[in-house]
């Protein structure tokens, strides 16, 4: 069995997958794991720094269940959020906007785009609001406002969705230890270096 890159996922993926007993082989393009995940150590510096995946974001128990069993800690950070702006700075809401939007999603309603449903919302709801919901779909969950299902986006009932999303970790030591550890079990069936160009299967 193949899984295609050797991303967090892919990773994860094959590990459930030899735990059952299947002989998995692991296709990674680039040469390194981790996919969106890229921690850089430079020694002028004190901690690693992340240019790809940053945090653990909300509640995230596969997440923390695999860090648990990895040996690896997390360090919750707080504080309030704040924009620059010509050198200054200053408070800002961030999750205020996304929360008056996505509490205003109707479970019970008929499923749809998340596009249509901002659509649906007209004047009563702020042009800075939708475009902060939009951009937080976009950049949260990955996804295209156009596809994505807006009864997936409804936050659990009497809660705001800020309740889990606002809680936000770091991974002691650099986020790339995670990988790095689902991968060490992987020895020869981790192939680095190899792309996938195109995928064919048949029954048997």
């Amino acid at each position: 069995m193949a899984v295609v890159g050797a991303g967090v996922a892919g990773l994860a993926a094959a590990r459930e997958l030899r735990r059952r007993g299947l002989r998995v082989i692991v296709l990674e393009a680039r040469d390194r794991v981790g996919g969106r995940i890229l921690t850089v150590r430079d020694p002028r510096l004190p901690l690693p720094v992340e240019l790809g995946a940053e945090f653990v974001h909300g509640a995230a128990p596969l997440t923390h269940r695999l860090l648990a069993e990895a040996g690896l800690t997390t360090c919750d950070l707080a504080g309030e959020p704040a924009r620059t702006r010509r050198g200054k700075i200053t408070p800002t809401e961030l999750w205020q906007p996304i929360d008056r939007i996505l509490r205003r999603i109707d479970r019970r309603a008929p499923d749809r785009s998340f596009d249509d449903f901002l659509a649906s919302l007209g004047d009563s709801a702020s042009a800075g609001d939708r475009r902060a919901a939009r951009e937080f779909v976009q950049g949260y969950h990955a996804a295209d406002p156009a596809e994505i299902s807006v009864r997936s986006l409804a936050p659990e009932d009497k809660k705001l969705p800020s309740d889990t999303l606002a809680r936000l970790a770091r991974v002691h030591g650099g986020y790339d230890q995670l990988p790095r550890w689902l991968a060490s079990e992987l020895e020869s069936d981790l192939r680095l270096r190899s792309p996938v160009a195109a995928i064919e299967w048949r029954r048997g």
